[in-house]
């Protein structure tokens, strides 16, 4: 399956996992992934490609019934018999049994999500979004960032001009 994303489009996809479908190893968690499972071998997978024409930040997330897990591949590929080459992220339970990430595309090209279950899954169906991540311009006034002690930090910021703001993300890199 291939689709393309043009700039400000969501696109889905939806399918289930049989027992007809191919199986591999699944990656455990990571960014990348440097490690297979050894719990769950021989999985099923479903495979879709989508070509990211403008780059930048994309949120990709799942929907279904199972505990699923995402791996999201390069536009170098995916080959089952080898599931850490070209691996970029794999993730697990991002909204409730649910995997999902942001992910920085910075170049346009053909890139892949593996949906697969964190356990032996089968006869399940799903649906994988990708979304562009939109900015809302803010008028940001003020910003600060204190360490108030050796595991909290505290920020805050002062904004102007906001229009259908629902609320703020703090992210760490």
């Amino acid at each position: 399956f291939l689709f393309t994303l043009p700039a400000f489009s969501q696109q889905s996809f939806t399918g289930s996992l049989d027992p007809t479908d191919g199986s591999f190893t699944r990656p455990e968690p990571g960014t990348p992934p440097s490690a297979v499972t050894t719990s769950y071998p021989n999985g099923k997978y479903d495979l879709i490609s989508f070509a990211i024409a403008t780059p930048g930040l994309y949120t990709i997330t799942s929907s279904s019934n199972f505990d699923n897990f995402g791996v999201l591949y390069g536009t170098g590929g995916f080959t089952p018999a080898t599931p850490l080459n070209n691996a970029l992220v794999a993730l697990d339970d991002q909204s409730g049994t649910n995997f999902g990430f942001t992910y920085n595309f910075t170049a346009a090209g053909t890139y892949f999500v593996v949906i697969t279950g964190f356990k032996n899954n089968v006869g399940v169906a799903y649906s994988v979004t990708l979304t562009p991540v939109t900015t809302v311009p803010v008028k940001l006034l003020a910003f600060s960032a204190d360490k108030a002690s050796a595991t909290t930090n505290v920020l805050k910021w002062t904004t102007a001009d906001e229009l259908n703001i629902l609320g703020y993300q703090v992210q760490q890199s």
